[in-house]
């Protein structure tokens, strides 16, 4: 079995750990209500002015 040698240093993890990031999700601005909302789904809002309307 593989055993380091020696430990790996704060900086040598970091580096490593460089692209582990949380990254958001796209959000956008509804053009209508002024809401934030993920890119590319389905508003809530929408479907509520949707229904008024009929």
């Amino acid at each position: 079995m593989a055993v380091p040698k020696r430990k790996t240093s704060r900086s040598k993890v970091g580096k490593r750990r460089n692209h582990q990031k949380i990254v958001l999700a796209g959000l956008s601005k509804d053009k209508r209500s002024g809401e934030l909302k993920i890119s590319h789904r389905y508003s809530s809002i929408e479907d509520y002015e949707a229904s008024k309307k009929v």
